[in-house]
């Protein structure tokens, strides 16, 4: 059989406190591993080198595709893995990924790329507490799929300044996407407050940019995400209810009106985000973050029985998602109907959910009806979250 070989692509500036533990990842199955540094100014280009990298200097011009074609252009294998700085491969699946470029480069793969959180309340986010360590020390994490591993063809190259993709070439090249099921590791969420508004800062001048480029509804709904991430919320709802009609596909719909319903919310518009998230779910009813969104505002508003009547809309199209469940036993608990508010705690723990807090709430519940609580647990070390 061929050997394909595989190519380790990196973009990285001052990452010398992560960038070793990334490597360290995916040494065992990568044949070369290119990096491009758009300027350091600590050890990481040292460490780099003490890797073998294949290390290049390049000037940072705002552009996240720029840097990361500049890789693709260096690189020599077969495959290619992408891998930022603060990720890391699970060593779980390090077999798979060795299985998938044994064969012809002729596909791409997506992996699962999940970001984890110090903080509670993020939509669509699920308990840590079944990572590995180090990850369970986290409060939780919320999963995207993203292209990661895909053939080594000049016709394959990155666009956008900013939440860059590689999508739109795989489409045109007809090469075919096949989900790979690979966990990576995210830590970019959980590291130095200073490092974050950097990053924050840098995503919202790109994000400008990029809008500038394109005026498409995905540009505009990054635009939106970034202004909430730096405080600027009353342009962000702005941006965010301009973006909804312009973008076709649910998913991101989706997200994209619940986005603007937590800014409205964030500005004490809370009637006003019910109403708007009852008249966008009709066209976005299949995916989750609406149904989430909808539920959790009334909640927030002390409008327990209208929070139940949702989750029970929801949850027979969503019945894995412990948020879910959270919200509506914390919601039963409101009612003080607790033999139901103990089984959805109950069922939230099934699938995974450990936040101290509503543990808490469980055995209240279960403590005034007469249940089984929860088992006794030593608490993971983290603030307490609002919803599983």
């Amino acid at each position: 059989m061929k050997h394909h070989r595989l190519s380790l692509c990196m973009i990285v500036r001052d990452e010398e406190d992560v960038l070793a533990a990334a490597l360290d990842s995916v040494r065992s199955v990568v044949d070369e591993i290119v990096v491009v540094d758009t300027g350091s100014e600590d050890e990481t280009p040292t460490i780099a080198r003490r890797y073998g990298a294949h290390l290049i200097f390049e000037t940072w011009r705002d552009d996240f595709s720029r840097a990361r074609n500049v890789a693709l252009d260096a690189a020599t294998a077969d495959w290619i893995l992408i891998l930022d700085a603060d990720e890391r491969v699970d060593r779980e699946d390090l077999g798979r990924v060795t299985e998938l470029v044994s064969a012809p480069p002729d596909r791409a793969y997506t992996f699962r790329q999940l970001t984890y959180l110090d903080h509670g309340g993020a939509a669509g986010m699920r308990s840590a507490a079944a990572a590995p360590p180090p990850y369970s020390q986290w409060c939780g994490y919320v999963e995207a799929r993203q292209t990661r591993l895909f053939p080594a063809r000049s016709s394959l190259r990155y666009e956008g300044r900013v939440h860059e993709e590689i999508a739109s070439a795989l489409g045109r090249s007809g090469v075919e996407s096949v989900d790979a099921s690979i966990v990576i590791h995210h830590l970019g969420k959980v590291r130095d407050e200073h490092r974050r508004r950097r990053k924050r800062e840098l995503y919202l001048r790109l994000a400008q940019s990029k809008v500038a480029e394109r005026g498409d509804g995905p540009s505009a709904f990054e635009l939106g995400v970034a202004l909430v991430e730096v405080g600027e919320v009353d342009s962000a709802l702005e941006i965010l209810l301009k973006a909804v009609p312009l973008l076709e596909e649910s998913g991101p719909r989706a997200q994209c009106v619940a986005a603007a319903s937590r800014a409205m919310c964030r500005l004490d518009r809370s009637g006003e985000a019910v109403a708007y998230l009852y008249e966008q779910l009709p066209s976005v009813a299949t995916v989750l973050p609406v149904w989430e969104a909808l539920a959790d505002v009334h909640h927030r508003q002390g409008q327990h029985d209208l929070a139940v009547t949702i989750l029970h809309r929801a949850l027979p199209l969503f019945p894995d998602q412990l948020q879910l469940w959270a919200l509506l036993g914390k919601s039963y608990l409101a009612l003080h109907q607790f033999d139901l508010a103990a089984r959805s705690f109950e069922r939230w723990h099934a699938l995974g959910g450990r936040t101290a807090s509503l543990l808490q709430d469980w055995a209240a519940a279960a403590e005034r009806c007469g249940m089984t609580g929860p088992p006794i647990e030593r608490p993971l070390a983290f603030p307490a979250a609002d919803s599983g």
